[in-house]
């Protein structure tokens, strides 16, 4: 079947190509600014005001909401879809969710909650056939540790082959 593929991605995997998924909203909740931590601040007796750290921002996590649909032709494809999109949306660590519309820019998400499913009945559709299997639903994501600006301010480390950090 085809689809709008190229578009989203996780782990890598096309979400169209591989579960038959489609954002159809939500992937703007990615652009939004994370809300700020607090500074540290110090309120000196003897000065005037507050004294607050400004060397480097740090900000909290966000949550992302997407809106997702998807469509397959039988119900055992619907099935295997279903189930393959849940194990590796629960894989241990976190998930990379790519969005080729913004620059192909990867994002680390937790599964957080699946907050609304529901299936469409074809019937009540216009020029649809009615042996597909729509749904949509809204997934919750976490993004811990958001990813600002281009990486310029971002730490970076590098590993060995082994996995351990190189001190130089």
């Amino acid at each position: 079947m085809s689809g709008p593929q190229g578009y989203w991605y996780l782990n890598g995997q096309d979400l169209w190509l591989t579960y038959n998924l489609a954002i159809q909203k939500g992937t703007a909740d990615f652009l939004q600014y994370a809300p700020s931590k607090e500074a540290i601040t110090n309120d000196w007796p003897d000065q005037h005001g507050v004294d607050i750290d400004t060397t480097k921002k740090f900000f909290k996590e966000r949550t992302i909401t997407l809106r997702i649909w998807g469509i397959t032709e039988t119900e055992d494809e619907f099935w295997l879809k279903h189930n393959a999109f849940i194990v590796e949306l629960m894989k241990p660590g976190t998930s990379r969710v790519t969005i080729t519309g913004h620059q192909s820019r990867s994002y680390f998400c937790l599964f957080k909650s699946c907050s609304s499913y529901e299936q469409i009945a074809t019937k009540t559709l216009r020029n649809i056939p009615e042996h597909l299997i729509i749904h949509q639903f809204t997934l919750v994501l976490l993004e811990p540790q958001p990813q600002l600006g281009d990486g310029a301010n971002l730490d970076t480390f590098i590993a060995g082959d082994n996995g351990d950090f190189l001190i130089t």
